[in-house]
């Protein structure tokens, strides 16, 4: 008897794992003369295999980060650098709450597109084993997938700033957003031309990295049809367009992150307590390996707290617990995948109730002529009585939150007579035109909804009071300006402080002090003034540690500093340039591999670029257009534009390395296609996963 059930149970675990197995040869890859790869299965399970055997092939190695992060093997391969995000995979506690909540949480239709995309990575680490970052790693599994993706998420939100702070006894320094932005934009018909929608998508995020977009096209015979980017290790596209809509993403910055000084018994230092009780800490520690400049690995212990509040860290300072929604759901992928097969406003609208995604504005088009708008996230229903924005002094139970407002209660806009919706990582307040924008007093205080505008969101809404009507052509040349609008601060510093400044006071730096009193705000790579501008901007930013502050809408500057700024400047332009007039282009440049070219754009602009020192009197753009996809509607199948700044392949042999990099800097876009017979027409090549 014992003998045939495990034969009927061997069976059935047969039948199982063929069902669940992807046979690589009814996977389709076609790459287009930009190397863009077009992947087609039958089913959506066999697209995310082709998806992950082609991004792996493009850029294994970066596939690899988020993976080693979250099973706390990094810093193993990257020594000291890669210990943080180890720590971080830990103190949250990532894969035990993958390991609880994965059976629960995801559908097995979106089990079995996890497990393609895992298939894929295991077969490309087994056939190419000098790419695989650390000794061992693989064969991995679809929780070690799910919980890279949760902790990508909790740092989207913002967790590693707020651990930065506490580890570094700095709790009460301001959340930085600095390596995070986007433009997102939709008008419908009654503002174009031609009376068709328009959509544009142009998220600011490092150029490259764990946090780079990949673009692809992914069809099946299920009915998925949609072009656009994601991240490493999505096996589903993020923002992109399909045949009847398109979505994308901007940051908000909305307040998620809560952190929580914990008041310590001064009898039991391994106490806090909470409603008027003392209560054990749970002491626990991270543990991982960091790699030592000779080769060796060694073991290292950072400890910390489990608490009714959250995860907690003792510093100089206190105990000091961190919650946020990222902590707690681990399927925003499968709602990704839900958008991807949305085909009408209702049913996209319908899946935003899935609630999933922690964080994240959302602006929205279809065929139908919808435009929508919505501050999109887990925002805590909290208690009143406490300043949710500073570290609040967690001793309540009622401090506690573990429910967030719904979808209809967030801040959003559908279908306005304006025309047209739009977000800059700027207020939710400000989001169309000015008749159809919500209402602050509307919503509760504790919802910590961001309040300010930002220089984006002022020229974009310019920009729209300047033209009634556009054609697709001013559409797309909205996303390009360059100028700084009057009056407006620059990157959360003070500007005035550096216009104002007296040339007479300071004749060491007169100078330059005068030039940038001229300067026309414009940053083209011809602009001689832009360049010093960007240099003195960059040292403040740096000295004063200011990036986009969701507490305060400027930084009042220390007039010694902006002097120090000048002086700064001067020296470096004049070392390398032998003049402080010199053209942007020749001083900001956009670089990879051996190609180096002129770039304009600046710091809070619609056409973003920031940059850091390179050598040599250079500055390298390293955040900013990181992804750009129009979209025009028509009665077919939409048109879509696109643009990557570098290429589709991280390898340093591939033409695909660097062939998009003049047509990022000139303004200029490639097609992508969703209709099949168009892709055949530009075909590089075509194969099978191996």
């Amino acid at each position: 008897m014992k003998l045939l059930a495990f034969g009927i149970f061997a069976l059935y675990a047969n039948i199982l794992f063929s069902q669940n197995t992807i046979d690589p040869s009814t996977v389709t890859i076609i790459r287009d003369s930009y190397g863009v790869p077009h992947i087609h299965a039958p089913t959506d399970a066999g697209v995310a295999y082709g998806l992950a055997y082609a991004h792996a092939e493009d850029d294994f190695f970066t596939l690899q980060e988020m993976l080693l992060a979250a099973s706390n093997r990094l810093a193993e391969n990257t020594g000291k650098a890669g210990a943080g995000l180890d720590f971080v995979a830990q103190f949250l506690d990532v894969k035990n709450t993958v390991d609880k909540q994965y059976d629960t949480d995801f559908r097995a239709d979106f089990k079995a597109i996890l497990s393609a995309y895992t298939q894929a990575l295991n077969k490309y680490a087994a056939t190419h084993p000098k790419e695989v970052r650390v000794k061992g790693f693989f064969p991995i599994h679809e929780k070690q997938l799910v919980a890279a993706q949760m902790l990508a998420n909790c740092l989207v939100c913002g967790i590693d700033k707020s651990l930065k702070e506490i580890v570094g006894n700095r709790v009460d320094l301001p959340k930085s957003d600095a390596t995070r932005g986007s433009n997102a934009y939709a008008i419908n018909a009654k503002r174009t031309i031609d009376n068709k929608p328009y959509f544009c998508s142009n998220t600011h995020m490092p150029l490259e990295g764990s946090f780079g977009w990949y673009e692809a096209h992914l069809t099946s015979d299920e009915g998925l049809n949609i072009a656009g980017a994601l991240f490493p290790l999505s096996p589903v596209i993020l923002l992109g367009a399909n045949e009847n809509i398109a979505w994308t993403h901007t940051i908000n910055k909305t307040d998620l992150v809560d952190v929580y000084q914990l008041e310590i018994n001064p009898d039991n230092p391994d106490q806090y307590k909470l409603d008027d009780k003392w209560v054990d800490l749970e002491k626990t520690k991270a543990h991982f390996n960091v790699k030592i400049p000779t080769g060796i690995k060694l073991g290292v212990n950072k400890h910390f707290y489990k608490t009714k509040f959250g995860s907690a860290f003792r510093n100089k300072q206190g105990v000091f617990a961190v919650r946020l929604g990222a902590m707690f759901r681990i399927n925003a992928l499968q709602q990704w995948y839900d958008m991807n097969k949305a085909k009408n406003y209702t049913q996209f609208r319908h899946i935003l109730d899935e609630q999933s995604l922690a964080r994240m504005n959302i602006v929205y088009a279809d065929k139908k002529d919808t435009i929508y708008y919505i501050d999109n996230g887990l925002f805590p229903i909290r208690k009143e009585g406490y300043n949710w924005l500073n570290t609040v002094k967690g001793t309540k139970s009622d401090q506690i939150w573990n429910t967030y407002y719904p979808i209809k209660d967030l801040p959003q806009i559908l279908q306005p007579q304006s025309g047209y919706v739009f977000n800059t990582n700027n207020t939710p307040f400000d989001a169309s035109g000015k008749e159809d924008n919500v209402k602050r007093e509307l919503f509760p205080k504790n919802m910590g909804l961001y309040p300010y505008d930002n220089n984006r969101s002022k020229t974009f809404q310019a920009l729209m009071q300047s033209n009634n009507k556009f054609t697709y052509a001013q559409f797309k040349e909205l996303k390009y300006s360059t100028a700084l609008p009057q009056g407006q601060l620059y990157f959360d510093v003070d500007i005035n402080a550096v216009l104002n400044l007296d040339p007479e006071k300071y004749p060491d730096i007169k100078d330059q002090i005068m030039q940038i009193k001229t300067w026309n705000r414009e940053s083209d790579t011809a602009n001689t003034d832009a360049a010093l501008m960007m240099i003195i901007a960059r040292f403040l930013i740096d000295k004063t540690h200011v990036h986009y502050d969701s507490r305060k809408e400027e930084i009042k500057l220390k007039e010694e500093y902006v002097v120090e700024a000048f002086g700064h400047a001067k020296k470096f332009l004049q070392k390398y340039h032998h003049t402080t007039k010199v053209p942007l282009g020749n001083v900001q440049r956009h670089i990879r591999g051996n190609v180096s070219i002129a770039s304009d754009g600046q710091v809070d602009v619609l056409r973003a670029a920031t940059a850091l020192p390179y050598k040599k009197g250079v500055y390298r753009i390293f955040h900013g257009d990181s992804y750009l996809l129009f979209v025009k509607f028509t009665d077919g199948l939409p048109e879509l534009e696109s643009i990557s700044p570098y290429g589709a392949s991280n390898h340093k042999d591939s033409k695909h390395y660097t062939d998009q990099m003049r047509l990022y800097t000139t303004h200029k876009t490639k097609k992508i296609y969703l209709d099949k017979n168009k892709v055949l027409q530009d075909v590089e090549s075509k194969y099978s996963p191996k």
